[in-house]
């Protein structure tokens, strides 16, 4: 059902059709189906009005139907305030459910004390979980890397030099 009420979007041009099929596939626990919905609905089109509280709607029940990738979609939303007040404390809840991607990002949030105390030892905790998962690979290397010359993290005695350069201020990992 999935492709056919895709198709109808797509190709015939028949909202009402093929949402009506996905819908009916998103209910029987196609987690296809509900994300392509959620992300339909988030950014829009000629045939579907952007509609972000029914968005988020579809994106709740991709994760409830075994989907974790889209609370990546529903952090964003909140993170960037897209169509709703911005929630740094939503999106970081949903950063610390996700995978990959969420670690990174809460990494970025530790990094800026955005939402959440300024923590280098969650920083580099969570750049190494991203690198670890496999995903933001060269996101994360990166971030590592600018955070090892900015706060003098030293890798091989586990402690983190940052402040003075007389060593006076340690953050051990």
């Amino acid at each position: 059902m999935f492709w056919i009420g895709r198709s109808y979007l797509k190709i015939v041009k028949n909202a009402q059709k093929g949402i009506g099929f996905l819908e009916k596939a998103s209910r029987k626990g196609d987690k296809s189906a509900t994300f392509y919905l959620a992300s339909e609905y988030e950014s829009g089109s000629p045939i579907i009005k952007r509609d972000i509280k029914r968005s988020l709607e579809y994106y709740q029940r991709a994760v409830e139907q075994g989907d974790s990738y889209a609370y990546q979609f529903i952090r964003r939303i909140y993170y960037l305030g897209k169509g709703v007040p911005r929630d740094v404390t939503k999106a970081r809840e949903c950063f610390e459910l996700a995978r990959g991607w969420g670690k990174y990002w809460l990494g970025v949030m530790y990094s800026k004390g955005e939402g959440v105390p300024l923590d280098y030892k969650k920083v580099h905790k969570y750049f190494l979980e991203a690198v670890r998962l496999g995903l933001n690979r060269d996101k994360a290397y990166i971030a590592i890397r600018d955070l090892y010359l900015s706060v003098k993290i030293d890798r091989d005695n586990d402690y983190i030099h940052y402040g003075d350069s007389d060593g006076s201020s340690l953050f051990l990992l």
